[in-house]
């Protein structure tokens, strides 16, 4: 297991150099306080999303978020983020040079202790409003599906989900690509 004891450390000080207790971080980041201790000792990783925030509430400069990335060991690589820009037009930026404290991201805290659904069904449903997925699991070997999850979205944020689907899609197929090369190379 990795030790994060350095990003521990500086996002402490940065959370002090604020003047805000761990209550009071963990409401503006939106995440409990138990997991923002857990992260300022080191005892787990943080995600790319939360990084980002971090970022953002504490208006770090760009070489401070490079040195906060580096020390969460992620590295200076970019992340991709969606965020809304001058008159509500969706963009596209990269982490960390995405700092600037006048754009909002997009982002989405999940608890640590939320379950995790997996689906093998998706039904799709389409009105003048927009899109509803239905993520679903087969019951048995029935035709019957139990829906788990239900995700409803205007036709732009679907455009938008469906070309952040397919990056990252894209990522995953060379990054496994080049796993599978690596495998037959050392055969």
């Amino acid at each position: 297991m990795k030790n994060f004891t350095s990003f521990g450390k500086q996002i402490k000080l940065y959370r002090e150099n604020n003047q805000e207790s761990l209550s009071q971080a963990g409401t503006v980041l939106g995440i409990d306080k138990t997991y923002l201790s857990k992260l300022e000792n080191g005892h787990i990783q943080v995600s790319k999303g939360l990084l980002a925030k971090l970022v953002d509430h504490y208006s770090l400069s760009k070489t401070q978020a490079e040195d906060l990335f580096n020390n969460a060991g992620y590295g200076s690589e970019d992340v991709s983020m969606i965020s809304e820009g001058e008159g509500g037009k969706r963009m596209e930026n990269k982490i960390p040079s995405a700092v600037k404290s006048n754009e909002n991201s997009a982002e989405v805290n999940v608890p640590v202790s939320i379950q995790v659904l997996y689906s093998d069904a998706i039904f799709v449903s389409l009105n003048r409003f927009g899109a509803v997925l239905d993520f679903a699991q087969r019951l048995g070997s029935t035709n019957k599906h139990n829906v788990v999850s239900r995700i409803g979205m205007s036709y732009e944020h679907l455009e938008e989900f469906i070309k952040v689907l397919e990056e990252q899609l894209k990522k995953a197929k060379l990054a496994n690509s080049q796993v599978e090369h690596t495998k037959r190379v050392e055969s």
